[in-house]
């Protein structure tokens, strides 16, 4: 599958909207599709990957640091 993404949006709601308007198609992960009944689901296999960096300063807010914790245990707990 070739995939071109001429547009990104900043919420899946936003995205859903513009496929239900007819203007594009989106991918989203298997477990958030279903609260979509009205759209029509295609499963993909060997789906595209992306990688996430994520950035912040010499002291992150509580929520960076909850959300770091997330990530280190999600991380142990496949690796």
């Amino acid at each position: 599958m070739r995939r071109e993404m001429p547009f990104e949006v900043s919420s899946a709601g936003f995205m859903v909207d513009l496929v239900r308007q007819g203007l594009g198609v989106g991918m989203l992960p298997a477990a958030y599709a279903p609260r979509f009944p009205d759209l029509r689901v295609i499963r993909l296999r060997d789906a595209p990957t992306r990688v996430e960096h994520l950035v912040w300063g010499d002291l992150p807010s509580p929520a960076a640091t909850a959300f770091l914790e997330l990530l280190r245990a999600d991380h142990a707990e496949s690796g």
